[in-house]
């Protein structure tokens, strides 16, 4: 099953895409999970999607992805600290759950960024192309 690495944007993105019906539709009725925020993943099938070995999804989202997005708040009321994981490898007794909104959010950073790059990829091409004409045209005239 090898692949090519997938990148971060491609491992939230296919999360999203498998997830977000079941994120979406949730009612606190619902008692296949505890909460509407943490929608429990599929390692496996999000490898199998991808073509990779589960273990590099898994570790992406839990030794990277978590420890950079994850954060802590101080709750004035309960007068101690709050920690929020972007994906936890417990939660609730549920295995592998990751913070929808708090990926939705992250996604949408890196569909920004790829776009920015994009935009100034093609800008800086053109006026390469753009150069090398003038510069033609200056030799022949």
């Amino acid at each position: 099953m090898k692949s090519t690495t997938p990148t971060d944007l491609k491992i939230l993105d296919t999360i999203y895409n498998m997830y977000y019906e079941r994120f979406a539709t949730f009612r606190k009725e619902d008692q296949s999970r505890n909460d509407k925020i943490y929608v429990p993943i599929d390692i496996d099938r999000i490898a199998n999607e991808l073509k990779i070995d589960p273990d590099i999804i898994f570790g992406r989202l839990y030794y990277r992805l978590n420890k950079i997005h994850s954060y802590k708040e101080w709750d004035e009321k309960l007068k101690t600290e709050i920690k929020t994981d972007l994906f936890a490898n417990m939660h609730m007794h549920q295995p592998h759950c990751i913070h929808f909104p708090l990926m939705a959010s992250i996604l949408a950073d890196l569909k920004d960024n790829q776009k920015k790059f994009l935009i100034s990829t093609w800008i800086s091409i053109i006026s390469l192309v753009i150069s090398s004409l003038a510069f033609s045209f200056s030799l022949l005239f």
